[in-house]
């Protein structure tokens, strides 16, 4: 574990790799919650869920425990305490927490969006041909992807795409790995139209688009999004800002949490928007509801 932070220290990619992968091997089966507060500290998003599930077998409240939580930090204990206390009580929890992850649907906002495609990102005098994840094909100035966003630059980049404005037949290829509508979607706000599309999508497409616009750095597409996300009727879209650490869109989707009927979720199957939710998030956001409702009673 030391090696993994001195990889991490110094960004040293391949032995990140190499030890992320040794530190969910059976050999540290017996170091459950120590693998589990490893993960946390280091930033391990799929190692955290599955070194979750083991470090639930055990009680971190347990005094012989405690040497493998030095480094957790209060809400990883009590995410593991609660999935701690679940697996006694596998009655209580919701449907939807229950399923192995193995088998949990793939967020909407991961998944594909369909779209007309617009003539302006198939122009035949661009400079820059653009697969996505589903084959789809664009054709766009890359100047403008370039400007909107260091990601993209990159990326434009290291495909080998051409620097210097060409003709259609001299276009180069760089393969954007997000899907066909979910890159459209993006290309309204790279490109300067004027003003910012209408969001009419759906809340699920939004946070589609916005999940990308947030991994991809697209500053453009970021603002306008965000402020539509916030907005009452929306109030389902709790779980993506909190999985994207976005603590101040996280605590107004919470207000508007706690006036919808959050409870209601407690013993039935949990809709999709919350079953990402982290289960600190879950709990917080159930919390807050209640003391919002003693307040009003006093």
């Amino acid at each position: 574990m030391e090696l993994g932070r001195a990889a991490d220290k110094w960004q040293i990619e391949v032995a990140l790799w190499i030890l992320r992968r040794e530190v969910m091997s059976p050999r540290f089966d017996h170091l459950p919650l120590r693998v589990y507060t490893f993960c946390c500290e280091m930033d391990f998003e799929d190692e955290i869920e599955l070194s979750a599930s083991k470090a639930s077998l055990s009680d971190p409240r347990d005094p012989c425990r405690r040497d493998q939580i030095g480094n957790s930090s209060a809400l990883d204990l009590i995410r593991i305490v609660m999935m701690h206390d679940a697996v006694k009580k596998p009655a209580n929890l919701p449907e939807a927490l229950k399923r192995n992850d193995a088998t949990r649907p793939v967020p909407a906002w991961h998944q594909p969006i369909l779209y007309a495609w617009d003539p302006l990102f198939k122009r035949n005098d661009a400079d820059l041909v653009v697969k996505s994840s589903d084959g789809v094909e664009f054709r766009v100035f890359s100047l403008f992807l370039r400007e909107a966003s260091p990601r993209l630059a990159d990326l434009i980049t290291t495909s080998g795409a051409s620097t210097l404005p060409t003709n259609a037949s001299c276009a180069k290829t760089m393969e954007w790995p997000e899907h066909a509508g979910t890159i459209q979607a993006l290309l309204r706000y790279i490109y300067p139209l004027g003003e910012h599309p209408r969001t009419e999508q759906s809340t699920d497409e939004l946070m589609a688009v916005l999940w990308a616009a947030h991994v991809w750095k697209i500053e453009a597409a970021l603002r306008p999004l965000r402020a539509a996300i916030i907005s009452p009727e929306r109030v389902s879209s709790d779980a993506m800002p909190s999985a994207a650490a976005w603590s101040s869109i996280r605590k107004e989707k919470s207000l508007q949490c706690m006036r919808s009927r959050l409870t209601q979720y407690t013993t039935t199957r949990l809709p999709i928007s919350l079953v990402y939710l982290p289960w600190i998030g879950f709990t917080l956001l159930t919390k807050e509801r209640g003391a919002l409702l003693q307040l009003r009673l006093r």
